[in-house]
């Protein structure tokens, strides 16, 4: 169950911790109920549960940190310019709906639903506005490179 949870997650520590509380919570329930397949859907859903909460640039700095020696300090990607380049294309390249749609997700954190009623949308556009969204970043990020 640590192989899964650390296939998903990359992190070790934090696979172990899911792992426990999924035991703690199998303490309270009946013999006869805990399976197999219950303990692998539950460190499932416990990574997946563990993943949304970490920020957007939490995430990245995570699965995406290299380190270099500059000064001695760790320098993580995305670094400034990276972040800067990001919001050129936000601004220059998206509609304005798409935009908010970003910004609402991205930098203020809301959930699909919280967007689609905050711009009287529904939660298909919402999801269709970010999926173009990040189409358009990786395109022109690579186009950068």
């Amino acid at each position: 169950m640590i192989a899964l949870a650390v296939r998903i997650i990359h992190d070790k520590d934090a696979a172990r911790d899911i792992v426990h509380d999924v035991f703690a919570t199998v303490l309270s329930k009946e013999p006869d109920d805990v399976t197999a397949p219950y303990l692998m859907v539950a460190v499932r859903n416990g990574c997946l549960n563990y993943m949304r909460d970490f920020s957007t640039r939490e995430r990245i700095n995570e699965l995406y940190k290299f380190h270099t020696a500059v000064d001695d300090a760790d320098v993580l990607w995305p670094d400034e310019d990276t972040y800067q380049r990001i919001q050129m294309i936000i601004d220059s390249e998206l509609g304005e709906q798409c935009r908010k749609v970003v910004r609402l997700r991205f930098y203020e954190g809301l959930s699909y639903m919280d967007i689609a009623g905050r711009l009287s949308i529904s939660k298909v556009a919402v999801y269709k506005h970010l999926r173009h969204a990040l189409d358009v970043l990786r395109i022109k990020i690579n186009d950068y490179e």
